[in-house]
């Protein structure tokens, strides 16, 4: 096995996990389809819809494409034949799943945080009293930092790890 095909087997896992994320978010998408509101605020269909479709759809893409995405990540000069893998190349690709691991929480999060500060803009114009707190505006920041930090763990995995191996020798 090459480099790409233990990659594209982490993003099945991915896959399947923002599966299951998606799955809980139609809960909450059919109770606004039901009920109009959730929680007592009331919500756009089309917002709590797109909250549940979009992890979904990137589920099904991850699911049915993840050798070409894998293909993508690991460049032509890591996809040899793999016998045991050297330091760097061991590193690349845990630092690789790491930024898939914070991608994940990411992509939740981002979720969450939009939803609520959908939230907070219907429940203003409808008289609700909800605001964003110093604390909830941080939390935002530090998401999309956490967004961030995942696209560079996973674009520059060989770089990283090529800084890692040369500093611990």
């Amino acid at each position: 096995m090459k480099s790409h095909h233990y990659l594209a087997i982490i993003i099945r896992l991915f896959s399947i996990v923002l599966l299951t994320y998606s799955l809980r978010q139609w809960v909450f998408a059919i109770e606004i389809l039901i009920n109009g509101e959730a929680s007592g605020i009331r919500f756009p269909a089309m917002f709590a819809v797109a909250t549940a479709l979009i992890p979904m759809l990137f589920a099904i893409l991850l699911w049915k494409f993840p050798l070409t995405i894998s293909k993508t990540i690991v460049s032509d000069e890591y996809n040899q034949e793999i016998k045991p893998l050297n330091a760097q190349s061991f590193l690349a690709v845990l630092i690789i799943s790491l930024g898939v691991y914070f991608l994940f929480y990411a992509v939740i999060d981002s979720i969450y945080w939009l939803t609520i500060y959908k939230a907070t803009q219907v429940g203003t114009s409808s008289g609700a009293s909800i605001g964003l707190s110093e604390d909830n505006t941080a939390n935002m920041v530090a998401t999309a930092v956490e967004l961030i930090l995942a696209f560079v763990l996973i674009a520059k995995a060989k770089t990283i790890s090529f800084h890692l191996v040369r500093f611990s020798q």
